[in-house]
């Protein structure tokens, strides 16, 4: 795929507009014997960068000032998906723990209702949307393996949990 394909296509969209959303701080670097910045693969991003990235999404892709940064279309074809989208992740050989969900637009969906968005991210990282109760959790850690579903599986049920409590106690944020 040549660069300006890729850059147009649905796999460029979340990097393009994380950078039109705008991180919070300069992230620290370690360059090479080269000068070069070695990054394997992924984002570098301070938790508060993550948190607006996942505000982003639980506003349905407008950023704080209120731009529209993300296309209308994208948000509701990732929690939506198309109908392969469930079939395939369910053919999948891999453990995922999200029986009824699907990976769409790099986010994955674990459950059959599509209210819950993930971004997750090598050892544990994870920002959690849920769009219908408004509420978005950020997490940093560093699992001992690059994935565990069942540590992915005890972070879902956490993050429910607290959703529920936010929800039922009136404390939600803006969707």
């Amino acid at each position: 795929m040549s660069l300006p394909d890729f850059q147009h296509s649905r796999e460029f969209l979340p990097t393009a507009q994380v950078a039109r959303a705008g991180p919070v701080a300069e992230l620290p670097r370690a360059p090479s014997a080269l000068a070069e910045v070695p990054l394997p693969g992924g984002m570098s991003a301070t938790l508060r960068d993550l948190a607006r990235f996942g505000q982003l999404l639980a506003a349905g892709g407008r950023s704080a000032s209120g731009e529209q940064v993300l296309s209308a279309w994208w948000l509701p074809d990732t929690l939506t998906g198309d109908p392969g989208s469930r079939a395939a992740f369910a053919a999948s050989p891999t453990d995922t723990r999200m029986p009824g969900g699907m990976y769409r637009n790099m986010c994955w969906i674990p459950y059959p209702d599509p209210a819950v968005l993930l971004c997750l991210g090598i050892y544990g990282q994870m920002v959690y949307v849920d769009t219908a109760a408004g509420v978005l959790s950020v997490k940093l850690s560093s699992w001992p393996a690059p994935q565990d579903p069942a540590m992915l599986s005890a972070t879902l049920r956490a993050f429910g949990a607290i959703t529920e409590y936010l929800a039922a106690d009136g404390q939600r944020g803006p969707a």
